[in-house]
């Protein structure tokens, strides 16, 4: 299946959308899919629904959360700096000596992290990993001067543009999950314009990195047969990564199967079988008690609703640096095309 090449993707993981704050990026998403789908719907807190009808009586939520994890100013001292706190599983390691953006109402305003130079550093201290202990300098005088230009609860974010690496691998700050955002509205295009059995729901929804919030909204407002959650797997073949906590995730392995918990055995096996159909090669991951993401929340809240986490494997998670190989992106869009098409025919 050819995928679309109109710059979404790029487009996605520059617009900045902190859990809390993802207008938009949402809008982003929904501008593109509106026109190609039967439907959009949204709710007041910007998840979104595009909606493609089928000839039968199945339906199938595809979802991804549009969210990423990130800062928010959380006072300004009398020096004018700012002092932030972590939004999501974000670590203050990654942002110490970053230039960042504060998305202030007006405009974004640039910011740099403070780090104290080796030559000055207390070594038996603090490193910094606690977000909470960050300090923002925006160049103010003083903070009368700094409240004229950013505000108490502004988002932040590290100022780092996606980067394309050898061997069609990219770089970025929130693969997680605007590719799984990517790969439900590529499967959302495709599904509108073939003929199929399936209504398919695709969902964005927001608030993921924060305690799955959106995932709790959408639950309540749509009757579905079958959930397919796109989200990150975390990949264990970077060097700091300990395969000893989990098994072992390859970039350029393949889409990431979850098992166990709340994953359904029936749909386990349907995209195994849809692997083999399209002659791709898929991981298996064990998730015995949950997957952290989306999937969690479908499959408790919805009722006895079959659903499966599908991942991308991605290096280096919540941090300005994720990586991702655009081989496995492409493939989980075809497995899942050939998914819903197999559900579609046979049911579940």
């Amino acid at each position: 299946m050819e995928l679309e090449r109109d710059g979404l993707l790029d487009e996605l993981l520059e617009t900045p959308g902190v859990s809390g704050y993802e207008s938009r990026c949402q809008r982003v998403w929904i501008d593109h899919v509106t026109g190609r789908v039967d439907a959009v719907e949204t709710d007041p807190y910007d998840n979104a629904v595009a909606r493609v009808d089928g000839d039968g009586s199945t339906t199938v939520a595809v979802t991804s959360h549009i969210d990423a994890v990130g800062y928010v100013v959380r006072r300004i001292d009398d020096r004018g700096y700012l002092h932030v706190g972590g939004v999501g599983a974000v670590d203050g390691v990654c942002a110490r000596g970053q230039r960042v953006t504060v998305h202030a109402a007006d405009d974004d305003v640039t910011g740099v992290v403070v780090h104290t130079p080796t030559e000055m550093r207390d070594w038996s201290a603090t490193q910094l990993t606690d977000p909470t202990e960050l300090r923002i300098d925006i160049g103010a005088h003083d903070r009368a001067d700094a409240r004229t230009r950013v505000a108490v609860g502004d988002p932040v974010t590290i100022a780092a543009e996606p980067a394309t690496l050898a061997n069609g691998r990219i770089a970025a700050r929130c693969h997680d999950n605007r590719i799984g955002a990517y790969v439900v509205a590529e499967v959302v295009r495709h599904a509108a314009v073939t003929t199929t059995e399936t209504t398919v729901l695709g969902v964005s929804t927001v608030q993921e990195e924060i305690g799955r919030r959106g995932a709790e909204m959408v639950t309540a407002e749509y009757d579905v047969d079958a959930v397919i959650v796109v989200d990150a797997a975390i990949a264990t073949d970077a060097p700091a990564a300990p395969t000893a906590v989990g098994n072992e995730i390859t970039l350029g392995g393949g889409p990431v199967v979850a098992r166990g918990g709340g994953n359904h055995q029936r749909l386990v096996t349907a995209a195994r079988s849809a692997a083999d159909s399209i002659d791709r090669s898929i991981q298996l991951q064990a998730t015995p008690v949950g997957t952290g993401t989306d999937a969690d929340v479908f499959a408790a809240a919805c009722g006895p609703v079959p659903t499966l986490h599908l991942g991308f494997p991605t290096r280096n998670l919540h941090t300005p640096v994720e990586v991702v190989d655009r081989s496995d992106v492409e493939t989980t869009v075809e497995l899942l095309a050939e998914l819903l098409s197999t559900i579609g025919a046979d049911g579940l």
